[in-house]
């Protein structure tokens, strides 16, 4: 996946609500990177930048975890 940040809303428990969490998720996302970047060009810094996906369909999750100490 890269660089990346992979979110899965109803993916263990149902959320019957999950695509709009989806997009509000999405909405504030954007808001939060729009004042983020104007912080950075308030410091003559480059902006960032980047795409937000949503795809709404099947997929097999669940808890990983290790026992490694």
């Amino acid at each position: 996946m890269g660089d990346g940040i992979l979110t899965l809303f109803g993916a263990l428990r149902s959320n019957p609500w999950q695509v709009q969490d989806a997009v509000m998720g999405a909405l504030a996302i954007r808001k939060a990177l729009v004042e983020y970047n104007e912080e950075l060009r308030s410091k003559s810094l480059p902006e960032l930048s980047f795409g937000i996906g949503i795809h709404q369909g099947e997929v097999l999750a669940g808890v990983m975890e290790s026992i490694i100490r």
